[in-house]
Formats: structure tokens, C-alpha cells, sequence
């Protein structure tokens, strides 16, 4: 999942950029849709990034709080495949993960797991997709669906 949106970069500290409100609404909406699906992450990975931190309290709260949230320094704006790829095998004994992270570092994660997808991916604020990760170590991925916050809020 990318970051809901956020405050203008200009004149402020990247890592330090907060939700707007609309972002907060949007993600709040995006983490009840989620709820009303039964997604249920076994955890939540987050961008030690204000807004990445912010969307994720967010969904796990409109989850109910039934999930850690951890931070890792590993998934900033340029994040790659290969930080991804630690991660992953950091955390095969989880059912499902559930990382909220930045453009372009999401886009990249998703293609290089789902590359017979790649025509799909641009991850608008807010955007999420579910992989279904069917190998380790080599990291190969099927993609289950893709959604933009407002084809997730309104399905």
C-alpha cells in the first residue's frame, strides 16, 4: 500500500510530511473498506516516514488494532526490490503482511513480484494491491487484485 496523501514537500523535511486531511478521510474510508472485506494482515510494516506511520495506525485501527505495526527503516522512497526481498524472508512465517511504503519503492515491489502485470501499476495515494508470494528465496509473486482508494472504498 502507498501512503495516503500528503503535506507539499516544499519547504519541509521529507520524513517529517504529515497526511493532509483529505488523506486522513481517504485512508480511513480506504481501512474500512478493508475491514468490510475481512483483510486481515498478520502485520503491518511501515516506512519510518510521518505519513507512512500515519496510514498505517489508521488501517489498524479501522482493523480493530488486531495487528502489530512495525516500523523498518528499510522501506523509504527508495526503497528497492532487494531491502523487499530481506523483508520477505524475515517474515515467512506470517500468513500475510501488509506494508505501506512510497512511490516509486511500492510501484518497483509490486512489478518486479508480479512482472506479467506491470501495465497495472502507479500507485495514487492511498493505492493497494494483494500478492499472493508463492516462492522463497526467489521471490515470485501472483497478483490477486489491484485498487486505486476510491475503487476500494466504493466495491
Amino acid at each position: 500500500m502507498r501512503h495516503g496523501i500528503a503535506e507539499n514537500p516544499i519547504g519541509r523535511i521529507d520524513k517529517e510530511r504529515a497526511l493532509t486531511l483529505e488523506g486522513i478521510d481517504i485512508v480511513t474510508q480506504v481501512g474500512a473498506a478493508l475491514a468490510r472485506k475481512n483483510i486481515r494482515p498478520e502485520v503491518i510494516l511501515s516506512s519510518p516516514y510521518l505519513r507512512a506511520i500515519q496510514t498505517s495506525d489508521i488501517i489498524a485501527s479501522e482493523l480493530g488494532n488486531e495487528f502489530p505495526v512495525e516500523r523498518d527503516n528499510r522501506l523509504t522512497p527508495n526503497s528497492n526490490f532487494n531491502l523487499l526481498h530481506e523483508i520477505l524472508i524475515e517474515y515467512t512465517a506470517a500468513q500475510s503482511l501488509m506494508i505501506v511504503s512510497h512511490e516509486p519503492a511500492v510501484s518497483e515491489f509490486a512489478s518486479m513480484l508480479c512482472p506479467e502485470n506491470q501495465t497495472l501499476y502507479g500507485f495514487a495515494p492511498a493505492s493497494i494491491c494483494s500478492v499472493l508470494v508463492e516462492s522463497i528465496p526467489t521471490i515470485r509473486g501472483t497478483l490477486y487484485w489491484f485498487s486505486t482508494a476510491d475503487e476500494i472504498i466504493e466495491s
